[in-house]
């Protein structure tokens, strides 16, 4: 994900060596057991990507959204902030998501789509476009499947 944002950047004339691009990554903060379950247990992760970085694996795997995101203490905290966030007047909550929305310049997520041909109403569904939840308002999103 990291090398097409790195190309799409180039290919508008953005100097990448010279930038730094965090995504926000939602982490369900669910156990396994409960995966099918309905409802929103997430947290936030906030990564630095290496858009500067030539070569795929430039950074080291413990500093990766790998090394960061399940069961993570700040995704986990986070989504306590969340909660106190949303019982709070809605102009203090504004605050925290603007807050939270100024780390970052995209949100970034996994979620992969169906393995299978799907079809509505007996057409075949070409492609899919993902709706992250926007915590914000100047964030961009993208999804690496």
């Amino acid at each position: 994900m990291t090398g097409a944002l790195r190309t799409y950047l180039q290919e508008r004339g953005i100097d990448v060596d010279d930038i730094t691009v965090r995504a926000m990554v939602p982490v369900d903060l669910r156990p396994p057991e409960r995966a099918l379950d309905l409802g929103n247990e997430f947290g936030l992760v906030i990564l630095d990507l290496a858009v500067g970085a030539r070569t795929a694996g430039a950074t080291p795997p413990d500093e990766g959204p790998h090394g960061r995101t399940q069961g993570s203490p700040e995704a986990m905290a986070i989504m306590a902030l969340f909660t106190v966030f949303g019982r709070v007047p809605k102009a203090i909550e504004d605050l925290a998501v603007d807050l939270f929305s100024s780390k970052a310049s995209v949100v970034l997520t996994n979620v992969a789509g169906s393995s299978q041909q799907l079809y509505v109403a007996g057409t075949p569904v070409e492609r899919f476009m993902f709706w992250v939840p926007h915590p914000g308002k100047q964030l961009g999103w993208a999804s690496a499947s």
